[in-house]
């Protein structure tokens, strides 16, 4: 659900959150006022079979 929906996490009492966006997602919320605090970084770890 969205954060301005019904049941969503603002009615859960959050009053902040993380976006993950593409390059291109980060362009277009950019252009719509937001600003990067922190860049996101994702991993896996996948151990070598013994």
């Amino acid at each position: 659900m969205g954060a301005g929906r019904p049941g969503g996490p603002l009615d859960g009492g959050a009053s902040t959150g993380v976006l993950g966006a593409t390059v291109q997602g980060r362009a277009l919320y950019g252009a719509l006022g937001w600003k990067v605090l922190s860049p996101l970084n994702g991993y896996v770890y996948a151990p070598a079979a013994p």
